[in-house]
């Protein structure tokens, strides 16, 4: 069995396969959601509760990478968190990315408590006075200017991936700020039969991504109010 195979498992027996977030409007399909709202939203709550120290992601893509993490692999991250220290205890190495520094320190602090060394953990804040840059690494993915907007206050956080080489981690997780950047620019730093992961995936602005990796196999992770998407990088 692949691993997209067991992710693919996974996903069909978790509680939530369908996302209910519907646009306002008077269909069925809106009435629906926001029923159903409440309940989703606790049963996350709970969820959290009874496992503080998981990803903030979905619950059936927490269960996937419990499955597929290995310590053979090494990852990098966007966004830091619980996620941070989930990974770093899995991985045989981790790489993150902060761009908050009040928040870099409370995760360090953390990964020093629980005695994490096996970690790369990299403070790189936004600057707002950033000098203008043509742009043009998007066309390499056949989109234009006008399917997204650089944050250009990103650029030192979104482009840090690209001091490696390409097909250089095992797995990526992509959680932060810039992440259509992010996500162009860690693509050809996965290594092939990687594991790349997209959290709130199902937000409109991330669409390029899917198109980018429109050839890949996914599998779509839902807690019914918002989704984390795994693309499996072809070996081929």
């Amino acid at each position: 069995m692949t691993p997209f195979d067991v992710a693919q498992r996974i996903s069909e027996a978790s509680l939530f396969r369908h996302n209910f977030v519907y646009k306002k409007s008077l269909h069925w399909r809106y009435l629906l959601y926001r029923l159903a709202r409440p309940l989703l939203k606790v049963n996350y709550k709970v969820y959290k509760l009874t496992h503080p120290h998981t990803p903030w992601t979905s619950q059936a893509s927490i269960r996937i990478l419990k499955t597929l993490l290995h310590n053979k692999m090494i990852g990098f991250e966007y966004g830091s968190g619980n996620s941070t220290v989930f990974l770093a205890r899995r991985l045989g190495h981790l790489t993150s990315v902060e761009h908050h520094e009040t928040w870099h320190k409370k995760v360090q602090n953390n990964l020093k408590a629980y005695g994490i060394s096996n970690i790369d953990y990299h403070l790189i804040p936004p600057k707002y006075e950033q000098q203008p840059v043509a742009y043009t690494f998007y066309r390499d993915y056949s989109l234009s200017e006008s399917d997204f907007q650089v944050m250009r206050e990103y650029h030192d956080y979104f482009t840090f991936i690209s001091t490696y080489p390409p097909n250089h981690f095992d797995f990526i997780l992509v959680d932060g700020r810039a992440r259509v950047e992010c996500s162009l620019f860690a693509i050809p730093r996965l290594k092939p039969g990687g594991l790349f992961v997209l959290d709130n995936s199902d937000r409109s602005r991330y669409e390029p991504v899917f198109r980018v990796l429109a050839k890949w196999k996914k599998v779509v992770t839902t807690t019914g109010l918002f989704d984390t998407t795994i693309w499996f990088k072809p070996v081929d």
